[in-house]
């Protein structure tokens, strides 16, 4: 199925994530209904990871990933808080994934098509599974 953009953003809030922040964007990316923007929040990581933040947007673009840095640790609830605040007003809903997860290829289209039917519904939330690495 080809991909289109929908107005969702997605917050992923990053904090010494260099490890594992790449399969969380490229979760969202290749998504089938495939959200607006994708807002990465650097915690003030004292690692590589502002540095990868970098890198992944300039592999899927300086118009899809958006890149908040902190000038000091504020932690994952701030973090959401200040990328929930700088998304664009193109999107009607906002999407929070953490840097350490991935969704499933079809989640946005899912949540999307369910929250646009029940429009009297703020917040939704889904179930999760841990999947091994080996």
């Amino acid at each position: 199925m080809e991909s289109k953009f929908f107005p969702v953003s997605v917050v992923i809030p990053c904090y010494r994530c260099s490890e594992t922040i790449e399969r969380a964007v490229n979760s969202a990316h290749n998504q089938t209904w495939r959200p607006y923007e994708v807002v990465l929040v650097d915690d003030y990581s004292e690692d590589a990871t502002l540095a990868t933040l970098e890198r992944l947007r300039t592999k899927f673009g300086h118009d899809w990933v958006k890149i908040v840095p902190l000038n000091k640790n504020v932690g994952v609830a701030t973090a959401r808080n200040i990328g929930w605040n700088s998304i664009a007003t193109e999107s009607e809903f906002i999407a929070f994934l953490d840097a350490d997860d991935a969704w499933v290829p079809n989640k946005i289209e899912l949540q999307y098509s369910w929250m646009d039917a029940h429009k009297n519904c703020a917040v939704t939330g889904h179930a999760a599974f841990m999947v091994s690495p080996n």
